[in-house]
């Protein structure tokens, strides 16, 4: 005898889940992602004490060493002279420079430079400078780096801080980095006192860190210096070389970089709404909060003086609170020329004395 059980059977509905109220997508706070770049570059600086004579040993050594960038100093490289810079030049690095301006003899700056970075030249022309020879250059990519490379001949130093902090004036302090390296021809033992009153601390006004050297002339004497800033140096070696009285100076420049992904934040300012004050409403609340006459005219002056501050401070804090509203975005100032950067920069040398 067979038993047949009925079964009820139905169609499996798939399962929705509901997304619950208040949590939808539009709700979520995306976070900002952020990559963290480093840049590891290899740099030297030398004084070559005459590049015409040693333009292929120059090049082949920047080559031999994988170097990312060479500052030279005493280049002797003439304002005529053509055949040293493209000598300089090849398929491992671009040769940038500026020659001494007068016809004498020495002096000149200049760089070696990989081909993979673009860069340009900093725009100082503005700036006279006569105690020192300088060449800026601007690195665009693959990161941003300012190289700024000195040489000051030897002997008295004359306007030499003033130009020297009218010259890092012009670096716009955006975070970028910033490296001044040369041959500044202090030595400790002749300029100690103004090392330590005048020369360190300009340089540290701009947030410029030296690096430690050990000595970078045959003399014993630490005359190539190495400042940062946003951005620090490593691995700095000393190197003697046979064909200049001057150390090669290696080291490596460790550039970091934040890159936000988030979309650009409007910009707000906050500011009261003194339109809306009248002078009776402000002067008679500064009077009620102020003390009697007679118990005001005894204070001292210091506590009168800050009773006052305080009053003025509660009445216009309780009047004309601070209002939100859209700041504006001004576009570029067309006034500003090369002739009004310069009287900045000497307005900022004189606020910074």
């Amino acid at each position: 005898m067979c038993l047949s059980i009925p079964v009820l059977s139905s169609l499996h509905r798939p399962y929705k889940r509901s997304t619950p109220r208040g949590r939808g997508h539009p709700n979520l706070v995306v976070p900002a992602r952020t990559t963290h770049v480093e840049f590891q570059v290899s740099g030297s600086l030398w004084n070559c004490r005459s590049a015409a004579n040693k333009a292929e040993f120059i090049s082949a050594y920047a080559s031999l060493q994988s170097l990312d960038f060479l500052a030279l100093t005493e280049t002797w490289i003439t304002t005529d002279n053509t055949a040293t810079p493209t000598a300089l030049s090849s398929s491992a690095h671009v040769f940038s420079h500026t020659p001494r301006a007068s016809g004498q003899r020495g002096g000149g700056t200049g760089i070696l430079i990989s081909p993979k970075w673009s860069f340009s030249l900093s725009p100082l022309t503005h700036l006279s400078i006569a105690s020192f020879e300088f060449h800026a250059v601007t690195v665009t990519s693959p990161f941003k780096l300012n190289i700024l490379i000195i040489y000051r001949p030897p002997g008295s130093l004359g306007e030499f801080i003033n130009e020297l902090d009218a010259l890092i004036s012009s670096f716009p302090e955006d975070g970028s980095p910033l490296t001044v390296l040369g041959d500044f021809n202090l030595p400790t033992s002749t300029f100690d006192s103004f090392l330590s009153a005048s020369f360190f601390p300009l340089l540290s006004s701009f947030d410029l860190t030296l690096s430690p050297s050990p000595p970078t002339h045959k003399a014993g004497n630490t005359l190539d210096l190495i400042f940062t800033r946003c951005c620090s140096s490593t691995n700095l070696i000393a190197t003697p070389l046979q064909v200049s009285d001057h150390y090669l100076v290696s080291f490596s420049l460790s550039l970091s970089s934040n890159t936000s992904h988030t979309a650009p934040t409007r910009m707000v300012s906050r500011r009261p709404n003194l339109r809306s004050l009248s002078p009776a409403t402000l002067s008679s609340s500064i009077l009620s909060s102020l003390p009697s006459a007679q118990t005001f005219s005894n204070l001292s002056p210091d506590s009168a003086s800050s009773t006052l501050l305080s009053s003025l401070s509660a009445s216009f804090d309780s009047l004309c609170p601070l209002s939100s509203r859209p700041a504006r975005s001004s576009p570029p100032a067309p006034w500003l020329d090369d002739s009004l950067r310069a009287h900045r920069t000497g307005l900022r040398a004189a606020e910074r004395k």
